[in-house]
């Protein structure tokens, strides 16, 4: 996270961090005592990211999720994502591309 930027040499790089799970993102971004339990598994993610760079994706179009879908391999070769990945890297917060895929 934060760690992985100066190894990178792209000091003024903003990461963002994606997640379909709106319970975890609620925990990472809020900052009231959750207690032992939500604490211990939140501590990392808020010590080694920016919390405010954390942002919700709906779960169809999480990328990192695509396969445990379904997708064959031929539709993983066609998946549009691949291309609009690097759109991530400069698109403006909260505008998260729509992700097509080709028909099966």
């Amino acid at each position: 996270m934060h760690i992985w930027n100066p190894t990178c040499g792209l000091p003024d790089v903003r990461i963002y961090y994606l997640t379909d799970f709106m319970t975890a993102l609620a925990w990472i971004q809020r900052t009231r005592d959750w207690g032992v339990f939500v604490f211990n598994r939140v501590k990392e993610f808020r010590n080694l990211s920016d919390v405010s760079s954390w942002e919700h994706v709906r779960s169809e179009k999480n990328f990192a999720n695509i396969l445990s879908r379904g997708c064959s391999t031929q539709q993983l070769i066609y998946l549009r994502w691949k291309v609009e990945g690097a759109f991530l890297v400069v698109r403006k917060p909260g505008s998260m591309p729509e992700i097509k895929t080709s028909p099966r």
